[in-house]
């Protein structure tokens, strides 16, 4: 078990939500460090694949209650492929959260094609990708 209390430093020194940019956005390990973020993913990456749960709390500023983001049913697909979809939300009831986000990756592709529809340029679906995501990926 590892308790990582501040996943980003600068963020939380600056009193904001990012550093150079969302650490909850495009997470993965990368040769060349450009930003921040970057860097705190090739450390929090290995981290991530080396455990088989990830309970990520975040903070926020504004009211409101804790919700949880789960992840999508158990599949074998190309998007977010997921094995662990009973015991996730098994996980999410028993923290008593009223409030779920289900299956976040597959609603911010289905944005991104709503956006190109509309004439904006294409983004790429890993551009969701967090730590949650990126723990499923690694098969947590």
């Amino acid at each position: 078990m590892t308790f990582l209390p501040v996943a980003n430093p600068r963020a939380y020194r600056q009193n904001t939500r990012e550093g150079d940019r969302n650490l909850n956005r495009d997470l993965e390990e990368r040769p060349i460090s450009l930003d921040n973020e970057d860097r705190l993913g090739n450390l929090l990456c290995p981290l991530l694949r080396a455990h088989d749960v990830l309970l990520d709390l975040h903070s926020f500023k504004g009211p409101g209650r804790p919700f949880v983001f789960a992840g999508p049913l158990d599949n074998g697909g190309a998007l977010e492929p997921f094995a662990h979809a009973g015991a996730e939300w098994a996980l999410a009831i028993r923290l008593g959260a009223n409030f779920a986000i289900h299956s976040w990756l597959d609603g911010y592709a289905r944005y991104i094609a709503a956006r190109v529809r509309l004439g904006f340029p294409a983004l790429s679906p890993a551009e969701g990708v967090g730590t949650t995501e990126y723990a499923r990926f690694a098969g947590g």
